[in-house]
């Protein structure tokens, strides 16, 4: 656009001969190379901010910047070859007259009021335009904060949770009574569900867990006039009257990335780490509570903390060494009668198959049957019950660990308000009214955690990427006010970003930073091509500076308009 709007510019002024068309192509080409040249390098080094992004946000976005710098690449290329040739042969035997539309006639005019205006005036325009960047300063807290952007992927994902003791019968019964529920929702097409975890070991559900996969109808055929979000609500306020059933809402994707980020499912994800179990669970329900006062809070819920009954046999050492008894025989005793001892091996076709042995007890959890349970001794046998006192008792069905230590959960999801604001408030919250003793601390993670990470880190890239830049541009003008006056475009540019994300109730995301960072290069691209035609007007027509601006930003208005109308154009 700029080369061949500068090449039509030129043909249109000289209105040369057809042997010299070639001649003024590659005059009009060189006076814009440097600046397209250097412009490009710029908006390839706003990029790498983009680049060091890390795990999840690196994933999705590292392509954006690869494909965005390759094709600047071959933009590149292609404009210093077949784009003057082209334009050479296209204009050599056709009569150019540069006659532009009304609306740019309309606007420049205008445009070089204000301007005029604006110059004779520059206290009061430096004021204006300080109280502009200030007002879009002030804004930016009031933005809210998250990870990416909710999308709508059509389908909806839900976690059921049942109690830990909960069968397979119990729970494939459970199940079925949830998509039944489901299935009355006249926007819902199918819904599958899937208990426990599959055989590959891709997922390391218990059997009381499931995942339901509620697969909806096109949008077009929603007659009830309710928006996805009304139809969750409705579907959680029909399961939830299900009492000890815990239900998690979240979309198939969604579902997969939280997942793969904290290892457990929920965008909020809070770990206490420690030794004592009842403590921590003591703390994590204090944290609970906290979280349900919290505006915002969805499916709130501790993970995988549930109990179970359970027999216990407590060897009594002593009387067991009365009577000649190891304590390592009684255990193999009891695992060989009720786990199952591998005595040997046998091949089913191809597939070598355990043999385990085991006794044929169908009252395993009768505590007197297995009091009665003999055990060896010499050439005797005696009742476990002798030495040993069997008593039910209740039991954790899981105990996580990670980072070396022990360790409790809990998910919760948001709905109604950004999640930077709403961790803040919880964790200020927490921080205030939960006090764990030396050697327990919290972590806060999920989706969070992505967040304030990719944050951090364009925290710091960032501001090396504007240095980069700067050195380009002194490389470009071969002085530094020049490149001070083109990096000025960089806060003035995010102005109307900041004012769009608010007047659109737009979270600030890491894919809203990533924007900001892209139009930095786009921004400095022009600042540099006006700064360009105002030296160049200056060294031709010589006079004031303000005369060499008002010059160069009439012949320049139209490319910048261009290029900028084709930029936002392209991503519409």
């Amino acid at each position: 656009v700029i080369l061949v709007e500068n090449v039509y510019r030129h043909m249109a002024e000289e209105q040369p001969p057809p042997e010299h068309v070639p001649q003024v192509v590659s005059r009009a080409a060189m006076e814009v190379v440097r600046p397209i040249l250097f412009s490009l390098s710029i908006i390839v080094a706003a990029m790498i901010p983009i680049f060091t992004l890390q795990r999840v946000e690196g994933r999705i976005f590292r392509h954006v910047a690869l494909t965005y710098a390759f094709a600047l690449g071959g933009a590149l290329f292609f404009t210093l070859t077949c784009v003057p040739a082209l334009t050479a042969v296209l204009l050599r035997k056709r009569k150019v007259e540069e006659v532009e539309p009304g609306f740019l006639i309309w606007l420049r005019a205008r445009y070089l009021w204000a301007l005029r205006h604006a110059l004779r005036s520059p206290v009061v325009t430096m004021s204006v335009g300080l109280i502009v960047l200030a007002a879009a300063a002030a804004l930016i807290p009031r933005l809210g904060t998250e990870f990416l952007p909710e999308m709508n992927e059509g389908d909806i994902h839900v976690t059921v949770t049942m109690p830990s003791a909960t069968s397979l019968a119990r729970g494939a019964q459970v199940l079925r009574e949830t998509r039944l529920a489901l299935l009355k929702f006249p926007e819902v097409r199918d819904v599958l569900t899937e208990q426990g975890h599959p055989e590959d070991g891709t997922d390391d559900e218990a059997p009381n867990q499931a995942e339901t996969f509620v697969m909806m109808k096109p949008e077009s055929e929603w007659h009830t006039g309710r928006t996805k979000e009304q139809i969750v609500d409705a579907m959680r306020n029909v399961l939830s009257a299900r009492p000890g059933v815990l239900y998690n809402f979240s979309q198939p994707i969604k579902d997969r990335v939280e997942e793969s980020i904290s290892g457990i499912r929920g965008q909020v994800v809070v770990k206490i780490y420690g030794e004592d179990l009842t403590l921590m669970q003591d703390k994590l329900e204090q944290v609970k509570r906290i979280i349900l006062d919290t505006r915002g809070s969805r499916d709130v819920e501790v993970y995988r903390a549930g109990k179970a009954q359970h027999i216990v046999a407590d060897i009594d050492r002593d009387a067991a060494s009365r009577m000649g008894i190891q304590v390592r025989d009684v255990e193999d005793t009891l695992e060989s009668a009720y786990g199952g001892k591998l005595a040997t091996s046998l091949w089913e076709g191809e597939r070598k198959v355990g043999v385990r042995v085991k006794l044929p007890s169908p009252v395993e959890g009768d505590v007197f049957a297995i009091g009665r349970l003999e055990v060896p001794v010499g050439n005797a046998r005696l009742p476990l019950s002798t030495f040993a006192k069997v008593h039910v008792d209740q039991g954790r069905t899981q105990i996580n660990r990670e980072q070396g230590g022990r360790f409790l959960a809990l998910k919760c999801n948001i709905e109604g308000r950004d999640m930077g604001s709403f961790v803040e408030e919880a964790q200020s919250r927490v921080k205030a009214k939960v006090s764990l003793p030396e050697g327990y601390y919290v972590t806060w993670g999920g989706e969070f955690e992505n967040q304030r990470r990719a944050m951090h880190r364009l925290m710091v890239i960032v501001p090396l990427s504007v240095i980069v830049i700067f050195m380009l541009l002194y490389f470009t003008f071969s002085a530094a006010l020049p490149a001070v006056v083109v990096l000025l475009d960089v806060p003035f540019a995010t102005v109307g970003g900041v004012f769009a994300l608010f007047f659109t109730h737009t979270v600030l995301s890491v894919s809203a930073a990533v924007g900001f960072i892209t139009l930095f290069g786009v921004a400095t691209m022009d600042g540099v091509l006006l700064i360009t035609y105002v030296r160049q007007a200056r060294d031709k027509h010589g006079g004031e500076p303000q005369e060499a601006i008002l010059n160069a930003v009439t012949q320049r208005l139209r490319p910048v308009l261009m290029t900028a109308l084709l930029a936002s154009l392209g991503l519409l």
